[in-house]
């Protein structure tokens, strides 16, 4: 867990950098629209201080609930379920909290824990979304909430969709914190479904949009 830590802070720092003069990051496998329709495992990210649990349970939820709705996906596995199963062998259990951990805390994907936890659950992707706060002065926007999305192709822990959100915050008050997350969320599902759009509609779905 000190090793994550230490890594957590190495990344922490390069996105800092680069997320200065930038609020929107991120990347998208250009074959992610063939995953439309799989269902989804929610993993549980590690709490990141001054952002409160409340805090990120209502913008994990929130998340949740939008993928539930979304026309691209199947079932979605919410964390809240996952709690409620007692059949769980205590290895998947293991399983999931290491790469919850190791994906929130510094980006990585394991894939033979991500083929387990497919397998496991029958499930094709596996979500994040994490929330922190950073302290910059000498950044343009500021000090600033950011939320870390990932979405995580299961049976080859191929990471398909990354982004990263950032809205300014010159406090990390509990209030300001959620108005911020709901919105970044907003920006977050969009972008989702956008993913799943093949190449070739995207591009039509964009000069329909500049039309309208």
């Amino acid at each position: 867990m000190a090793l994550l830590a230490l890594l957590l802070a190495l990344l922490l720092a390069l996105a800092t950098l680069e997320g200065c003069y930038s609020n929107i990051t991120s990347f998208r496998d250009e074959n992610t629209a063939r995953l439309a329709g799989s269902n989804v495992l929610f993993l549980s990210p590690a709490l990141l201080p001054p952002v409160g649990a409340t805090q990120l349970n209502r913008l994990i939820e929130t998340v949740e609930a939008g993928l539930a709705s979304s026309p691209h996906v199947g079932k979605v596995i919410t964390r809240k379920e996952l709690a409620a199963r007692r059949d769980l062998p205590l290895a998947i259990q293991r399983d999931y909290a290491l790469f919850s951990n190791t994906l929130s805390l510094a980006g990585f994907s394991n894939p033979e824990i991500s083929r387990r936890l497919g397998e496991t659950f029958g499930v094709q992707m596996l979500a994040m979304v994490q929330m922190t706060y950073q302290r910059c002065q000498v950044c343009e926007l500021g000090n600033q909430l950011w939320v870390v999305a990932h979405i995580v192709e299961a049976k080859t822990g191929r990471i398909v969709f990354r982004a990263n959100y950032r809205s300014p915050l010159e406090k990390p008050e509990a209030s300001l914190i959620e108005q911020a997350a709901r919105e970044l969320a907003e920006t977050y599902l969009e972008e989702f479904n956008l993913a799943f759009i093949p190449k070739w509609h995207r591009l039509r779905f964009f000069n329909l949009k500049k039309r309208a």
